[in-house]
């Protein structure tokens, strides 16, 4: 891309870039935290005896795991853009 139209679209950028993967983070991490606190989530082991675990996930946990899914999106739709179509 060029230097000029670049410096020009800035702000559309930001808000595209940041924003977005911003409102993304906040949509995974709420929808993360409700299913494992709110849904019956168990894991079975099958061992000679069959056990079910309740999965407990820390909070901390969640919020990195959602932050690494927002910044591969980026990465992902960054990726796709040819270089030779958009120098």
């Amino acid at each position: 891309m060029k230097r000029k139209k670049f410096f020009a679209n800035l702000g559309n950028i930001l808000i595209t870039g940041l924003g977005v993967t911003f409102v993304c983070f906040a949509l995974y991490s709420g929808a993360t935290y409700w299913v494992v606190n709110y849904m019956d989530l168990n894991m079975t082991r099958y061992t000679p005896v069959v056990e079910t675990i309740p999965i407990v996930l820390p909070t901390m946990s969640m919020l990195l795991f959602t932050s690494l899914l927002c910044s591969s999106d980026v990465v992902a739709a960054v990726s796709i853009v040819e270089y030779e179509a958009q120098p």
